[in-house]
């Protein structure tokens, strides 16, 4: 156990990076333990790896000046809710990446986790492997609008199927969403749900593997949009890669396919965007080149 008033002899520590990395049977933290600390920035692995901690105390760290969060929650498998106010007095954090990776038996979010993290710019491998997590509030991401990075977010989610409406709209500043729901069981994804997010370059993978997913043709914008919406050339290889196979039924994609002149030159870019996917609204084993190496295929 972590004795209460640990550290309060030590004001000026400007750090507990993998202060507590590791420390396998740790099962509680003591209330209180980082509120005199103010002069703290990073709190970067701080609980890593601590696989039998069972909950969070609210308002666990104190310092308005702490920017990184990273991997502060990784590897807490035996965790299973956080509360709203968490990160509440932490208005300069800007990294978030990793910070619940493999939270294995977090079953939900609060809806206002980073509502004070205005500031906050990564959100990469956030959740990934988070295998209880069973859905989203709505506004878990409403009031980052510096957001960049959303890479591997919710990555490998095996009992995510569906998503908020609103989950991404208001992360206008967002540009990479690669692998973001990779290797999860959405079975469904609403209409538009990139639709604000113009600055974006990459997609790559980002519904890698979602074998049970059937999509929908506005996941982007309007199907008479694309060619503006992709202008820009953003990265969707591999982007629906092996969607489908395990469907219920099978759903129309974008059609990305018909964007051959805004990629002609720039193929690594597209490749494989739909190889092995299983659609409904493409003509079996149809060769889209570099769209999809190995076939596309369509409900029989």
């Amino acid at each position: 156990a972590i004795p209460e008033g640990l550290f309060d002899q030590h004001l000026d520590v400007t750090s507990f990076k993998n202060c507590f990395k590791n420390c396998t049977v740790l099962t509680t933290i003591p209330e209180g333990l980082f509120d005199k600390h103010l002069k703290v920035t990073s709190f970067e692995g701080c609980f890593e790896g601590c696989r039998t901690l069972t909950e969070v105390p609210t308002r666990l760290f104190a310092s308005p000046v702490a920017t990184s969060f990273s991997n502060c929650f990784s590897g807490c498998s035996s965790l299973t809710k956080v509360a709203d106010d968490l990160f509440s007095r932490n208005e300069a954090a800007t990294k978030f990446s990793h910070c619940f990776e493999a939270c294995s038996s977090l079953t939900e979010l609060p809806n206002k986790l980073f509502a004070n993290n205005k500031k906050a710019t990564d959100f990469s491998h956030c959740f990934v492997s988070c295998r209880a997590l069973t859905e989203l509030p709505d506004d878990l991401f409403i009031h980052n609008t510096e957001a960049t990075d959303f890479s591997y977010c919710f990555g490998d989610c095996e009992t995510l199927m569906k998503l908020p409406d609103n989950l991404f709209t208001y992360n206008t500043k967002a540009t990479d969403f690669s692998y973001c729901f990779s290797y999860g069981k959405l079975k469904t994804v609403p209409r538009f749900l990139f639709a604000t997010n113009l600055q974006v370059t990459t997609f790559k993978a980002c519904f890698q593997n979602c074998e049970v997913l059937a999509p929908n043709e506005d996941i982007f914008c309007s199907s008479s949009a694309l060619k503006t919406r992709f202008a820009t050339r953003p990265d969707i290889s591999m982007c629906f890669y092996n969607i489908g196979s395990a469907a219920e039924s099978r759903g129309p994609a974008p059609k990305l396919w018909q964007l051959t002149e805004i990629y002609k030159n720039y193929t690594n870019l597209c490749k494989d965007c739909f190889s092995s996917a299983c659609l409904s609204n493409v003509q079996g084993n149809t060769n889209l080149g570099e769209f999809g190496r190995t076939g596309v295929y369509v409900n029989k």
